[in-house]
């Protein structure tokens, strides 16, 4: 059961949406495989194959109009070979029915002169009868065997069969209705015989005929003028009136004497068809000749339009190929010269067509482009000149940092000196309040010890104000390294600035200018730093050149009042404790001065380090901008 049920789901019939799906697919595959087609052949030849299917059908319909043309044209000159060989027939008709000896060489010589009829074998059985006139009944043989040589005429020259009203009414006149009159005529002036019933039906006949053939004369001369165009032709038609008249007349005649048949004279009949006949051939022939005109007319203007419709079509097809040609050529070699990197101004289409616009597109794409490159090659020298600039920042920057680590280790080495020397003052500072207990020992040691303490605080004043002098030099350096730092991030955001103006090729130099501002960053806040310990150790050298000055004046004291050492002992051992005080504070102050100045080297050591990262990037930015403006050289623009 399991097996029938996929059985069944596998045979069920795709769905609408599927075979909707199918069919785009498939219709998409052929869009693909015409497009392949099309384009693997060249242009030019695409263009002459499309004027070639809008030119050949062309062709084919022209030629098919020549074709039908020269058709029309021919059977309407087999019309005319008709009718002139149709005129002797109907003249030795009525030679004949009048008992004149018709003229057959008349026929034959119009039978030669038309051989497109092919007649010969009709007129070789017209030649084998006796036509002959002698008799009555003669006349009537000789009357029929024209009569019906001229229908095998009729049939072979297509005058039946003409497709104007006019031309065939005049037709069915001149070559049926006046050669059955003819005949009926010679028939009726036969004397009748056989049994009387046989001579009044034969004579009733005739009577008959001649009545139709008068009505089909008067009936076809009506349409004929109704529907022709040919003004002469009513006149041309004039004489079948009294013919047909007189038909009808000896029709009347015949009905009233069917009792008494006897044989007619048929002369004023036959004489009104004779007269009538050679200017309805003359009508007939006129409105053939203007049809054969008038279609020859027709061809020769369709076949000059057609001819000069496909001269212009092959004209346009190939000025519209060269000049595609050009344009397809002169955007193939311009585009060339963009793939080569040339720049400059190259031929392109100017026309109004699509052609034109692509060239004058290309023409703006490719003066963008070349405004681009002269944009780029400045800036990349710009970006050049920056990296420079910054490389020469960062080494004075770097020199500027190593000389504040030389002023900053000098100081180090001088404040030791001045640590050391304090060292010395706190000893001799004890060893005079141990003499101060001891004063009556000997006022001169106390005198002696007071100026050395003198003296010694006052090379402590001269190397504490060194030192001041140094922390400005020190905090002069970090204005100059701040200075340079400030500068070098400006030219840092230059740089970004010229990168961002550069588009996708200014990237790395983004990048590097980035760097740059980061390392200039750097460098402010080292230099910041070693500011703020610049200033503090400026503080510190202040507070001990003042602890300094005020042990100088309480020494100044001590020896002025050294004379009165013995009287006021309590008062110096103060003294001397206040200068031990102010030499332990100074000690205090030339130790935090040491570890600044330590402070002061790392990070100067650190701007050392920095600055030589600068110079990297800035060597790596450098090379970078040299590298793009090589590529930009190999542009012409």
């Amino acid at each position: 059961m399991l097996a029938r049920i996929r059985t069944m789901f596998r045979a069920r019939p795709a769905s609408r949406g599927q075979r909707a799906s199918r069919t785009d697919h498939t219709t998409a595959s052929r869009g693909r495989l015409v497009s392949r087609i099309v384009s693997s052949q060249p242009l030019w030849l695409r263009l002459g194959a499309l004027a070639a299917l809008l030119i050949v059908p062309t062709g084919v319909a022209g030629s098919y109009n020549f074709i039908m043309s020269y058709d029309d044209i021919s059977f309407s000159q087999r019309e005319l070979a008709g009718t002139a060989v149709g005129r002797p027939v109907l003249d030795a008709m009525v030679a004949s029915a009048l008992g004149q000896e018709p003229d057959i060489a008349a026929i034959q010589a119009a039978v030669d002169a038309h051989p497109s009829l092919d007649l010969t074998d009709a007129m070789r059985l017209l030649t084998q009868y006796p036509l002959t006139v002698g008799t009555a009944s003669e006349r009537a043989a000789t009357t029929h065997a024209l009569k019906d040589f001229l229908g095998v005429v009729t049939d072979r020259s297509n005058l039946i069969l003409d497709p104007e009203l006019d031309s065939y009414y005049v037709m069915l006149v001149a070559f049926v209705a006046i050669p059955d009159a003819l005949a009926v005529l010679a028939d009726a002036a036969v004397e009748p015989s056989g049994s009387d019933f046989q001579q009044t039906s034969q004579f009733a006949v005739l009577a008959t005929s001649l009545g139709a053939d008068g009505m089909d004369i008067y009936e076809s001369v009506s349409t004929a003028t109704e529907y022709t165009s040919d003004a002469a032709l009513a006149d041309d038609l004039a004489g079948l009136q009294p013919a047909g008249a007189a038909l009808r007349s000896l029709s009347t005649s015949m009905t009233g004497s069917l009792a008494f048949p006897s044989a007619q004279d048929i002369t004023v009949e036959t004489t009104a068809l004779a007269e009538a006949t050679p200017p309805i051939i003359d009508g007939l022939d006129r409105l053939l000749h203007a049809r054969v005109a008038n279609l020859e007319n027709q061809r020769n203007v369709a076949i000059g339009v057609i001819m000069a419709f496909m001269a212009v079509g092959m004209l346009w097809a190939l000025a519209v190929l060269l000049v595609t040609r050009r344009d397809v050529s002169l955007l193939s070699r311009a585009m060339a010269r963009l793939a080569h990197r040339d720049l400059t101004d190259a031929p392109v289409p100017s026309g109004r067509d699509e052609f034109g616009a692509l060239g004058r597109q290309l023409t703006d794409a490719r003066r963008d482009l070349a405004r681009a490159f002269v944009a780029l090659a400045e800036q990349t020298q710009r970006v050049a000149g920056a990296a420079t600039q910054v490389t020469s920042t960062s080494e004075a920057v770097d020199a500027s940092a190593h000389e504040t680590l030389a002023l900053t280790r000098e100081t180090s080495h001088e404040v030791g000196d001045v640590e050391r020397l304090l060292r010395s003052v706190t000893t001799s500072g004890r060893e005079l309040n141990t003499a101060a207990a001891d004063v009556a020992n000997g006022i001169s040691k106390v005198d002696a010890s007071s100026r050395k303490v003198h003296v010694e605080i006052e090379s402590a004043v001269s190397l504490a104000a060194a030192l001041g002098r140094s922390a400005e030099g020190i905090a002069e350096s970090v204005d100059a390294i701040t200075a340079i730092a400030a500068q070098t991030r400006l030219l840092a955001l230059n740089a970004s600035i010229e990168a961002a103006r550069a588009g996708a090729a200014g990237k790395g130099f983004a990048v590097v200018a980035a760097e740059v501002e980061t390392l200039a960053g750097q460098s402010r806040d080292a230099s910041a730093a070693i500011g703020k310990v610049a200033a503090e150790q400026h503080d510190d050298i202040s507070t001990v050149i003042d602890a300094l000055r005020r042990a100088q004046d309480a020494t100044r004291e001590a020896e002025g009042a050294h004379q009165e050492m013995t009287a006021a002992a309590s008062q110096q051992r103060g003294s001397i404790d206040e200068i031990n005080a102010s030499i332990d504070s100074t000690v205090m102050a030339t130790a935090r001065i040491t570890t600044q100045a330590d402070k002061v080297a790392t990070e100067a050591d650190g701007t050392t380090s920095t600055m030589q990262d600068l110079r990297r990037a800035a060597n790596e930015l450098d090379s970078i901008a040299r590298s793009l403006s090589q590529q930009v050289g190999q542009f012409r623009y």
